[in-house]
């Protein structure tokens, strides 16, 4: 069967290869790592349409309240009943889990609050982060106020860490950027431009007790979480178990020997290769000294002519790939350009170092 990719990118191993062919005294580690700080240059430059990803999935657990919990004040302890432990169980080990000590992961509690509809909270969502099957829960810190007995709660997913790729239902994306729009197919409406980008004053300053809950229209940025993740709140918090389906910009993994550049039809790793070998040029230029065979070479000429190329082959890639994912606004130069800016401008031109991407 015929490869359907007429350009096939090169593989890690031949980009740091072609690198050693060219300066023989570069080490492999030092090899691979020149090739994925040229690799993430690229990567980090604009976005790209390889880095789009638009069917991942964001699982909202059912509301649990069954029960009820007992907390006391500045502890992380919280003590449920036996009907709230056979209502948590039930959900334990499933996904979303329970608990989890990373931020985005689990569920959280509320203690004290109604119900149903709009609740009246008496304090704020605490984070799950160990569950022991037998009704004792332990929450990410101390428990703020007035100790309760027999209170009624709230277990529900307010915040959420990169999405979970269509691919497997545990793992998140670890290269997540940001989102484009998040999408409620069951009630048929997006979560879009401003409402992807709230923070946590402007989300306090609306409602500071979270008294909103419901199918969420707000994300608000939260904190990373320990992987590094960026974490959001979904407002108002969702109460009701669905899907919603995210569409996201994500960086994509290093490269390694199993992992390669994205397949695009045009010269990526012509880019990516160009880039590394000026930062080579600029390895063999610091070492001229320890390395006989180096010695013989102009390496700030060598570094010039490499950066001309990048710049290039740079300019060709961002014109081929808007011709797979147009945009009405590729490129923005101090706001002073107010046209999409074509091809041949784009190779008639060096634009790489005035150009902002967007």
């Amino acid at each position: 069967m015929p490869n359907p990719n007429p350009y096939p990118m090169l593989s890690f191993e031949q980009l740091y290869k072609e690198l050693q062919g060219e300066i023989a005294s570069l080490p492999d580690p030092m090899a691979m790592r020149i090739i994925n700080r040229a690799w993430k240059r690229v990567n980090d430059y604009r976005l790209w349409s390889w880095q789009v990803i638009s069917n991942a999935q964001l699982f909202v657990p059912k509301l649990i309240f069954a029960g009820a919990a007992t907390a006391t004040f500045n502890s992380t302890a919280v003590v449920m009943d036996a009907t709230a432990t056979a209502a948590l169980n039930a959900v334990a080990f499933g996904n979303p889990p329970l608990a989890s000590p990373v931020l985005g992961v689990g569920y959280q509690i509320r203690i004290g609050t109604s119900t149903t509809g709009l609740s009246s909270p008496t304090g704020p969502s605490y984070t799950i982060v160990a569950w022991d099957g037998a009704g004792n829960l332990t929450i990410d810190r101390p428990y703020g106020e007035s100790s309760q007995t027999n209170a009624t709660y709230q277990v529900l997913k307010c915040y959420y860490a990169a999405p979970f790729l269509p691919v497997t239902s545990t793992g998140a994306d670890g290269q997540f950027a940001r989102y484009m729009s998040v999408t409620n197919l069951l009630d048929g409406y997006a979560i879009t431009g401003k409402q992807l980008y709230f923070n946590q004053e402007e989300l306090n300053r609306i409602d500071p007790q979270r008294g909103g809950q419901g199918d969420a229209y707000i994300l608000a940025y939260y904190q990373r979480n320990s992987l590094g993740q960026p974490v959001y709140e979904m407002y108002p918090n969702p109460v009701d178990e669905t899907t919603y389906q995210a569409n996201y910009a994500s960086k994509g993994p290093l490269l390694t020997m199993t992992t390669g550049l994205p397949q695009v039809s045009y010269a990526l790793d012509d880019t990516v290769t160009f880039q590394a070998k000026q930062f080579a040029g600029q390895w063999a230029a610091a070492n001229v000294g320890r390395f006989p065979d180096l010695q013989s070479a102009n390496w700030l000429w060598y570094c010039d002519q490499m950066e001309r190329e990048y710049k290039k082959s740079l300019i060709l890639c961002i014109k081929e790939d808007d011709e797979i994912m147009p945009s009405p606004k590729p490129f923005v130069y101090n706001g002073g350009f107010s046209f999409p800016l074509g091809g041949e401008f784009l190779q008639s031109h060096d634009l790489s170092s005035i150009l902002a991407p967007v």
